[in-house]
C-alpha cells in the first residue's frame, strides 16, 4: 500500500474521534482542547512526597504537562506507563511532566503504584481532590493540564490518552520548538 496524503489524513481525522476500540487508547494529540485565553491556576494545590509545597511558579519559564491522576482510578493506571515514558523523553530545561496524585489515603498507595508498575521518570506529587475541582473545574481522572513558560493553562487532555506516540510526540514538538 501507498502511502498517500488522502491516506494520512483519513489517518489523522480517526485519530481525532475519541472512541476507544478493544484495547486502543487516543494518541493524546487527538484530544487536545485550547483552553481560551490561558487560565490562571496558580491557586493549584501540589505537594511533594515528603508534604512540602510544590507551587507552579517553581516551574515558571518551561512547559507543564501536569497530569491528575489517582491510583484507584483504572484509566490512569492504564495511561501512566505511557507518562513515565514521555518524561524520560523530555528536556528537563524546557518541559516537566508532573503526575499530581488526588488520593484521600495519602502517599503510601501512590509509592505502591509506582513500585508495583516500575515506574522511574516521574515524581512524587500529591494533590486534593477539591482544590483541584475547584481550580480546573473539573473532577475526572485524568485529566492533563498543558501549561505554558508563563504559567498559563493552555491546553487540556481530557481522559486516558497515549503519550509516547509519534502524533503526541511530534504536537508536543511543534508546541515547545
Amino acid at each position: 500500500m501507498t502511502l498517500t496524503r488522502r491516506l494520512v489524513l483519513a489517518g489523522l481525522s480517526l485519530c481525532a474521534t475519541p472512541l476507544r476500540a478493544a484495547g486502543t487508547v487516543p494518541p493524546a494529540a487527538a484530544l487536545v482542547q485550547p483552553v481560551p485565553g490561558g487560565a490562571d491556576i496558580s491557586a493549584l494545590l501540589i505537594n511533594r512526597e515528603d508534604g512540602s509545597e510544590a507551587p507552579l511558579s517553581d516551574w515558571r519559564g518551561r512547559w507543564v504537562i501536569l497530569n491528575f491522576w489517582a491510583p484507584w482510578c483504572v484509566p490512569c493506571r492504564l495511561e501512566m506507563p505511557s507518562l513515565d515514558r514521555l518524561s524520560a523523553r523530555l528536556d528537563p530545561e524546557q518541559a516537566i511532566l508532573l503526575p499530581l496524585a488526588v488520593d484521600h489515603r495519602g502517599v503510601v498507595p501512590v509509592r505502591k503504584f509506582y513500585a508495583d508498575i516500575g515506574l522511574t521518570h516521574l515524581p512524587i506529587l500529591l494533590g486534593e481532590p477539591e482544590n483541584m475541582d475547584a481550580v480546573m473545574g473539573t473532577a475526572k481522572l485524568p485529566t492533563t493540564a498543558i501549561i505554558d513558560p508563563d504559567g498559563r493553562h493552555v491546553f487540556t487532555v481530557a481522559g486516558e490518552a497515549q503519550w509516547d506516540d509519534p502524533l503526541t510526540g511530534a504536537w508536543l514538538s511543534r508546541l515547545m520548538g
